[in-house]
C-alpha cells in the first residue's frame, strides 16, 4: 500500500508499504556530527542532477478560475511523508514508515535504492537526497556545496546520519538552493548556506551544522531557494531571502509573522521565490514572485508581499514545484503557473490560469516540470519525461496523467 509520494528534480521516489521486486519494471566537520551510513551504497540513479531539471518529483497545489484539461497528465515526482489533509476529526494518526522507490533522472522503472533502509518515514530530494528512517534519524547525501547533505562541504557527500539532530518527524529540502530543515521532536532545525538568513537564527552564517530556529508548535515547513517558511500554532512565518515578496515585506534573519487573511492554517508549500498556503477550510493564498502565474491570479504579474486568495473550491491538499503549484480534492486537481512542459494538466500556454484535471489524489508532488498524484495505491503524473519522470512508455511529455507502473 502506497503512502507517500514526493517529487523534485530529475528523480522520482514512492514510499511503499509493499515492496515489489526489483525485478519488475514500470509499465506506465567533526565526525560528532555525522556517522557514515554502510546501508546506503551510492548507486548510479543518485548522480548528482541539475536540481530544476524537470525531472525529479514533488507535488505541490493552488489555484484560481478552473478550466477543463481533461483527463489527466505526465509530471515529475518525488516521495515524502506526506503533507496530511486538513484536519476534519480527530487527530490523524502517527505516520507510516514504508520502503522507498525511485524513478527519473535516467532511470524509467520504480526501484528500490541500493542498500536502503527498510523502512522510511519521511524523504525529501532536491540535488541533494534526505530521509528519515523509522528511528527518527536523519540521514543525507548527494550535492554538499553549503553543508546542506549536514556534512563539511564538499562537492558531494555519502550518506551520514546527523547524529547531533533530535530524533526527526518530516524533513524538507530547498527548492533548487542549498539549505535542509526538519521538524524534530524538540522543535525546528535548519542547516546548509544562510546567506540570506534561510536558516532562521538570526545570522547569516550557513555551516553544516543544524541550527534551532526559534518558533514553537511548528507543524509544517516549506524552504524555497533562498528563503524558509513555517506554520506555527495555525500562523505563517517566513525568513530569508524576499526579493519578489516570497517571504513578505523585506528579507530577515529569523521568523516574522506574516497575515494571510485566512484562517487556521494547516499547510505550506514553496517554490523558487513564491509561498503558498492552505487553511483547515479548505481555502488557498500565495505571496512572492507571479511572473509566470505562480500565485494563481488568471495570468502572469507583479509580485507580491502581501498574501493574495486563489480563486480555486475548498481544497484539501497543496503542493509547489519551482515555479507552479496545485492542490486536490474530491478527484480533482488544480494546478496554475509555470507550464511550458505541460506541468500544469494542459499542452496550451496558460500561465497563471488554473488549470481543472480529473484525477484523484491523496497526496500531492511536484517537480521543476512534472507533476505527481497518488491516489490509493496508484501513482499518476504529467509534465516532462525528458529524464524519464514518467516512466519509460510515455513520451517526451504529458498533458494527462500517466501511471507509473511497478507500484502498489
Amino acid at each position: 500500500m502506497l503512502v507517500e509520494v514526493t517529487i523534485r528534480g530529475d528523480a522520482g521516489v514512492v514510499d511503499s508499504g509493499v515492496v515489489p521486486d526489483l525485478g519488475e519494471t514500470d509499465a506506465g566537520p567533526t565526525e560528532d556530527m555525522f556517522a557514515p551510513v554502510d546501508m546506503f551504497a551510492p548507486v548510479d540513479m543518485f548522480a548528482p542532477i541539475d536540481m530544476f531539471t524537470p525531472a525529479d518529483m514533488f507535488v505541490a497545489a493552488d489555484g484560481g478560475t478552473p478550466t477543463d484539461a481533461g483527463a489527466p497528465t505526465d509530471g515529475g515526482t518525488s516521495v515524502d511523508a506526506f503533507t496530511p489533509p486538513r484536519d476534519a476529526g480527530p487527530p490523524p494518526p502517527e505516520p507510516t514508515t514504508a520502503s522507498v522507490r525511485c524513478w527519473g533522472a535516467g532511470q524509467a522503472s520504480p526501484r528500490r535504492p541500493s542498500g536502503s533502509p527498510e523502512e522510511a518515514l519521511s524523504l525529501a530530494t532536491w540535488g541533494t537526497r534526505c530521509i528519515v528512517d523509522g528511528t527518527g534519524r536523519v540521514i543525507c547525501w548527494g550535492p554538499n556545496e553549503s553543508g546542506q547533505a549536514g556534512a563539511p562541504a564538499s562537492e558531494d557527500a555519502p550518506p551520514a546520519a546527523l547524529t547531533l539532530l533530535p530524533s526527526a518527524r518530516s524533513v524538507e529540502l530547498s527548492a533548487g538552493g542549498a539549505h535542509t530543515c526538519a521538524i524534530t521532536e524538540e522543535g525546528l532545525y535548519c542547516w546548509g548556506a544562510g546567506d540570506a538568513g534561510q536558516l532562521g537564527d538570526g545570522r547569516r552564517n550557513g555551516g553544516y551544522r543544524p541550527v534551532a530556529v526559534d518558533l514553537e508548535d511548528v507543524s509544517d515547513v516549506a524552504l524555497g531557494e533562498r528563503h524558509t517558511c513555517a506554520i506555527a500554532a495555525g500562523e505563517l512565518y517566513c525568513w530569508g531571502a524576499s526579493d519578489f515578496g516570497q517571504a513578505g515585506a523585506a528579507e530577515v534573519d529569523s521568523p516574522r509573522r506574516i497575515r494571510t487573511g485566512l484562517g487556521a492554517l494547516v499547510s505550506v508549500v514553496a517554490g523558487r521565490a513564491h509561498t503558498c498556503v492552505l487553511d483547515d477550510d479548505g481555502d488557498v493564498a500565495c505571496l512572492g514572485d507571479d511572473s509566470v502565474g505562480q500565485l494563481g491570479q488568471g495570468a502572469p504579474g507583479p509580485s507580491s508581499s502581501s498574501a493574495v486568495d486563489v480563486d480555486v473550491p475548498s481544497v484539501a491538499i497543496l503542493a509547489a514545484g519551482a515555479n507552479h503549484t496545485c492542490a486536490a480534492e474530491d478527484g480533482t486537481v488544480y494546478c496554475w503557473g509555470a507550464g511550458d512542459q505541460w506541468q500544469t494538466g494542459t499542452s496550451v500556454p496558460s500561465e497563471g490560469v488554473i488549470q481543472r484535471i480529473r484525477t484523484g489524489a491523496d497526496q500531492l508532488a511536484l517537480g521543476a516540470a512534472h507533476s505527481c498524484a497518488l491516489s490509493g495505491t496508484q501513482v499518476r503524473c504529467w509534465g516532462s519525461n525528458d529524464q524519464e519522470q514518467l516512466g519509460g512508455d510515455a513520451s517526451e511529455r504529458s498533458a494527462t496523467p500517466v501511471r507509473i507502473g511497478g507500484l502498489r
